[in-house]
């Protein structure tokens, strides 16, 4: 589900503007002593007809890139993608789970993620069997959902999960993804998540209810969903599958990059949200 916000509705992370050269880095034009007039001619004529290849191509209006949305790639040519050689194990520290709730005072984060572990089915079978109608234009603070499956465990939160990349132009919408969760999951493995507030899922009847929508800034949207179902399975098998696939041939360039921005997407999203697992880390 996909909001198209108004750039204005997020804070915006600066950017310096792109300038074609510096005059340090103008070529030197040598004294018209040193040449004979032909020659004056032909380098004048060089340098008018690249000054209007300069002015050409800066008038051409950036249009927008798509975004990538829940892993979905678009039929977009191939960019160089710079990653690093080696991702970094970040420092990370424990959760207070005080913090938390305030009732959770004393209990170990450990304990509490064991005992989370033991409700992953009927959590999953809440956020599968949950639909919303996203908004068109404004984000609310609070989002009427059905739930086609009452067994199941209520989200207690919709995330509106939002790229930190600035976008191309001021006046262009924000991608914004919206994601059911249970604040104990994501507050119970993420040192580092903002503070949520107080959970306003209310069942209006057996098929609905009513949670609080909460933005959220990571630098890459579309790795968060594998690391969410990760946080709820644990199951580092299946994650390891999906970072690392078994091919007997070699992946082509579009392949590759798309492979490898997933992985290191995933690292950013979990070095942001400071999740605390072994496991995922040595993923």
């Amino acid at each position: 589900m996909i909001a198209r916000l108004h750039a204005t509705s997020f804070p915006k992370p600066a950017c310096a503007a792109a300038t074609w050269c510096s005059p340090t880095a103008r070529r030197r034009i040598p004294s018209s002593r040193s040449r004979c007039p032909n020659v004056q001619r032909l380098f004048t004529k060089h340098c008018s007809a690249r000054k209007a290849r300069l002015m050409r191509a800066s008038r051409v209006p950036l249009a927008p890139k798509p975004a990538i949305i829940n892993g979905a790639e678009t039929d977009s040519p191939l960019r160089t993608l710079q990653l690093p050689r080696t991702l970094l194990t970040p420092q990370l520290h424990e959760v207070e789970m005080a913090l938390v709730d305030p009732k959770l005072k004393g209990v170990t984060p450990e304990y509490v993620r064991e005992r989370l572990s033991l409700f992953a089915s009927e959590m999953l079978a809440g956020l599968s069997s949950l639909k919303a109608q996203a908004p068109k234009s404004l984000l609310l603070t609070e989002m009427d959902v059905s739930i086609s499956n009452p067994a199941g465990v209520c989200p207690t939160h919709m995330l509106a999960v939002y790229s930190s990349r600035p976008t191309t132009t001021t006046t262009s919408p924000r991608k914004v993804t919206l994601f059911p969760t249970h604040q104990l999951v994501l507050a119970a493995h993420g040192a580092n998540l903002p503070a949520l507030p107080a959970s306003s899922a209310t069942h209006t009847s057996r098929t609905s209810a009513t949670v609080a929508v909460v933005p959220l800034c990571l630098p890459a949207p579309a790795a968060f969903p594998l690391l969410q179902s990760y946080l709820y399975t644990k199951n580092a098998e299946n994650l390891s599958n999906v970072l690392f696939p078994s091919s007997t041939s070699p992946l082509d360039k579009v392949a590759l990059q798309r492979h490898m921005g997933l992985i290191h997407g995933l690292w950013a999203d979990a070095c942001a949200l400071g999740v605390v697992d072994e496991a995922c880390g040595c993923c």
